[in-house]
Formats: structure tokens, C-alpha cells, sequence
């Protein structure tokens, strides 16, 4: 129905929004040194691949649930979005210029340990994954949450071995950080 989809999309749009300033800053050239090695493209077309499949999913496959339940699914969905938004945009802030979408390392930067840094090594990863899952939990769409889960999950696991080696070249204290915090879920994972 009309109202959900306006609220859907209302807080979709938002979301990227968010996402989109950020990739405008870019640092130059002699302040990083690109170690990406393809991750960037591979969490951009693969996430977008991955909200296109549940997209057409949700339309071709019934919801999981019907009636209140699925006003409530949808709300939870729409919650677990902007949710993940609020914790990349955290993230954003608490790393500042160091916050690339390419894997670039600085030999000018330490490594942030404070806040939520402090627990986990990739909370913005984190958010990621919460927002899209969110996304096909919006959907009201059991496949949407799978396909959501297992395409970030994929894009993500590539794109922290890539970054984890990159950081470990350039900082030798990068190894002992990773012994003491967990990658996305803090005690557990």
C-alpha cells in the first residue's frame, strides 16, 4: 500500500543519502596509498545486485506473514535500517577523514580504538549488514532476508580480508588489536 511504500522509500532515500556524502570525500593521492585490490567494486555491485534480486523477489514470492504481524515485520524492517544508518554514520564521524570506501592506508593515521572501535573492529560493516538485512525484513520477504544476508555477508567477508592485510602491513600493532576485539559483533564474533 501506498502509505508504506511512501515510508519505505522516504527513509530508503535517506539512508543513501547519507552514504553518498561520504563517497564525495575522497583523500588525495599523497595522503593515502591504495590497497583496495577490487574491494570497493565488489561491495558496490555486489550489495546492489543483492537489493535488486530482493527487490524482485518480495514481488514475485509471498510475504512471509500477512496482517498485523506484517505491519509489525515491516516496522521492525524499517527500524533495523535506519539503525545500521545511524551506526555507519557513527562510524563516519569516529574515523573522519580516515573513512574511505576504498581500502586506503595512511601512514599518517593510527589505528581508532575508541568507542565502539574499542569492542569491535568493523562496526561499519556491521551497520551494513543491519540495513540491508533490515531491508528484506522491510520487505516482509523471507528469500529478500536471505538474499540480503548472504550477498552482504559474501561482499563483506572478501572486503575484510583485504582491509585486515593492509592494516597489518602498515601497522604493526594492527595483529594485537585484532587479538583483543572481535570483527562485527562485539564478545561474540
Amino acid at each position: 500500500p501506498i502509505p508504506y511504500a511512501l515510508a519505505f522509500w522516504a527513509t530508503y532515500l535517506w539512508t543513501r543519502h547519507g552514504e553518498r556524502q561520504v563517497l564525495l570525500r575522497v583523500a588525495s593521492e599523497e595522503e593515502r596509498r591504495d590497497q583496495d585490490a577490487g574491494s570497493w567494486q565488489v561491495i558496490n555491485y555486489g550489495s546492489k545486485a543483492a537489493r535488486l534480486a530482493a527487490f524482485l523477489v518480495a514481488f514475485i514470492t509471498p510475504p512471509i506473514t500477512t496482517g498485523s504481524a506484517r505491519v509489525v515485520l515491516y516496522g521492525l524492517g524499517l527500524a533495523a535500517m535506519i539503525a545500521g544508518t545511524l551506526l555507519r554514520r557513527y562510524c563516519f564521524r569516529t574515523l573522519g577523514s580516515n573513512f574511505t570506501f576504498q581500502v586506503t592506508v595512511s601512514d599518517k593515521s593510527g589505528i581508532v580504538k575508541q568507542g565502539i572501535y574499542r569492542w569491535v573492529r568493523h562496526p561499519s560493516y556491521t551497520g551494513g549488514m543491519i540495513y540491508n538485512v533490515g531491508i528484506g525484513i522491510a520487505l516482509t520477504n523471507l528469500y529478500s532476508v536471505l538474499l540480503l544476508a548472504v550477498g552482504m555477508a559474501a561482499v563483506y567477508v572478501y572486503r575484510v580480508r583485504i582491509e585486515e592485510e593492509a592494516l597489518c602491513r602498515a601497522h604493526s600493532d594492527y595483529s594485537d588489536y585484532m587479538r583483543h576485539t572481535k570483527r562485527f559483533i562485539p564478545f561474540l564474533f
